[in-house]
């Protein structure tokens, strides 16, 4: 998840309150599916005229979901942004725009989860025209959810999470049956060698949600963030934006989220795409290349495309998701650039907005405006499950070799590395034999890891960049995060 500061969500709505576009497109353009369009942009909540700004912008883009970010501290009683959600819920209702609201740790932990879940309903019950709850932020990373694995759970994170999760879905639903819980918000790959991988969360929850004996569902929804990999330079166009990992899922392989999904609820309480639960795509974004432009200030340190990439591989997400009956919204990260190229201490530097840090538009602004007033233009996209899949395992944290890297940057790690050597742990590697539906799995023990890590490293640090190697072939690093 990027992190908009209040600093930068100010800055950017100062800036662009000078422009005001006027609403040409209705605030709702569905074309035949029904998916929704929209931003995750903390800038209308912070904003003076309480994100008339901003909903203005997305009424003339056809617009109408507006998410926002919410940190818990550890009291159930404070809600620390609660003197501009006063201002701006209100002004969200006035415009038609529908709030998304993230809840989530303020720093990396497991929160308590009745501390949580008492806050979070104390969220519901202030602000009760929002109707729409993500619960956690990225909860398979080390950065939101932590830790992932210990030595008496390797699922310390889905387990945990499950639990948190039901328990704040039963809370909401007593303030407002009609509350939309949306589950997760994940990282479409391991951020980190201690993160989980996605797919292997989803899985992994599904089965403490079945040795938990619950039969009430958990979510309505599940939230993801299919970003493309922050290691490919350029970054790939959507259709291409895929990942070589089974367990990380790209922009076009929502199908491996879709089975994940499967695998872990299918034939519960819990219900599968198949029979009502939606994706939320709540961050989606590519970077434009900004360098030279007065408006930006600093150094960027991360793969970019041209302006005009920008505004064609928008319109794609767009023509790919409109036609997709499993998707409910798709949100762009985010609506106004940030103005600083690189990391700061005011700025998350990142320049995936429709919009300049002043507020005009971007090219892409109206690449995105047409496409979705065209809305779903081919047919609609179908997906049938996988029905046998190999058995349920855990999930240590990755083997890691022993290799070391080299890099450098501010807040960006680069390198490779190669390392192999016994884990410790005792692992199954299955194979699938034969084809279609007509197949069976053979597994055999398997200690020894191996792997080359190349590529750009992301997690928590300054940026040196070590890298090393797992036993899929990953590259993880200590370099500043910069991507989902």
């Amino acid at each position: 998840m990027k992190v908009l500061s209040r600093f930068a969500a100010l800055l950017a709505l100062t800036c662009a309150g000078a422009t005001v576009l006027a609403a040409g497109v209705s605030a709702r353009a569905t074309g035949t599916i029904g998916v929704s369009f929209g931003v995750a942009e903390d800038a209308s909540k912070y904003a003076p005229d309480g994100g008339k700004t901003v909903y203005a912008s997305l009424k003339t883009l056809g617009m109408a979901e507006n998410r926002w970010t919410l940190t818990f501290t550890g009291d159930p009683s404070v809600i620390t942004d609660a003197a501009f959600l006063d201002k701006a819920v209100p002004a969200a209702v006035a415009s038609s725009t529908d709030i998304i609201l993230s809840l989530y740790p303020a720093s990396a932990q497991i929160p308590d989860p009745n501390a949580f879940c008492q806050w979070v309903g104390n969220v519901a019950s202030r602000y009760p025209a929002v109707t729409k709850f993500i619960i956690g932020n990225e909860v398979n990373a080390t950065r939101f959810w932590s830790p992932q694995h210990t030595s008496s759970d390797p699922n310390t994170g889905p387990d945990t999470y499950e639990a948190t999760l039901a328990q704040c879905y039963d809370v909401l639903k007593a303030v407002n049956p009609n509350i939309q819980v949306i589950g997760m918000g994940l990282a479409p790959r391991s951020v980190d060698a201690n993160s989980t991988k996605p797919l292997d969360f989803i899985r992994a929850v599904g089965t403490a949600y079945k040795a938990s004996g619950r039969t009430a569902p958990i979510m309505d929804e599940i939230a993801v963030h299919p970003y493309p990999n922050p290691n490919a330079s350029p970054p790939p166009a959507p259709d291409q934006a895929t990942y070589q990992d089974s367990g990380f899922y790209g922009i076009p392989q929502l199908d491996r989220v879709r089975q994940a999904v499967y695998d872990a609820f299918n034939g519960t309480g819990q219900p599968t795409t198949l029979n009502g639960l939606k994706l939320v795509v709540d961050e989606i974004g590519y970077q434009s290349n900004e360098t030279g432009n007065p408006q930006y200030t600093g150094t960027e340190s991360s793969p970019t495309v041209s302006e005009t990439q920008q505004a064609t591989y928008y319109a794609r997400i767009v023509q790919l998701y409109a036609c997709d009956p499993t998707i409910s919204a798709v949100l762009f990260f985010h609506l106004i650039d940030e103005a600083n190229l690189n990391i700061t201490s005011t700025s998350g530097g990142w320049q995936s907005g429709l919009e300049y840090p002043d507020g005009t538009p971007k090219p892409s602004f109206a690449a995105v405006q047409q496409a979705i007033a065209a809305g779903c233009t081919g047919a609609p996209a179908t997906w049938t499950p996988v029905t046998t899949t190999p058995p349920p395992a855990t999930t240590p944290p990755p083997s890691k070799g022993h290799g070391t890297g080299s890099g450098g940057g501010s807040g960006f790690g680069s390198g490779s590395g190669f390392g192999s050597g016994y884990d410790g742990h005792s692992h199954l590697l299955c194979f699938r034999i034969g084809h279609h539906h007509h197949h069976h799995v053979v597994c055999i023990p398997w200690s020894f890891a191996h792997g080359f890590g190349g590529g750009d490293g992301y997690g928590h640090g300054n940026g040196s960049g070590n890298s090393h190697g797992d036993g899929d072939g990953n590259s993880y690093g200590d370099g500043s995060r910069r991507d989902g």
